[in-house]
């Protein structure tokens, strides 16, 4: 499944969407890099609601 993950506050929830496309990626992946996956982490970075009304350029972004 995805993550939604707040850069803000935290909260990290289930995305109600796109489990069909990571189940499909993760088959691509096994069978086209001839790859066996343990295991995967899909997440989205972003502005959950509450702190998205705040505005997001209040937030500090730094990925790595």
């Amino acid at each position: 499944h995805a993550n939604l993950v707040c850069i803000v506050c935290g909260t990290v929830v289930d995305a109600d969407v796109g489990q069909n496309i990571v189940t499909d990626l993760r088959a691509i992946v096994e069978d086209q890099a001839e790859f066996e996956v343990a295991s995967q982490r899909v997440d989205f970075y972003g502005w959950c609601p509450g702190c998205a009304s705040n505005g997001p350029s209040e937030a500090s972004v730094s990925f790595s």
